[in-house]
């Protein structure tokens, strides 16, 4: 698995990884919306770096 250029959604390198983010739900509209917040928050500074 990896993450997609916006760092927002999981995608799968083989059908086990595409089948694991299906039945984790890695995906769902909750978790790419928690994970674009944190995102703008590490952007504008507002989030520690951790090395």
């Amino acid at each position: 698995m990896c993450w997609s250029e916006n760092g927002v959604e999981v995608l799968g390198k083989s059908d086990c990884g595409r089948a694991t983010i299906v039945a984790l739900r890695l995906n769902n509209p909750l978790a790419k919306a928690v994970r674009h917040a944190m995102d703008l928050k590490k952007t504008a500074g507002l989030l520690p770096t951790i090395p």
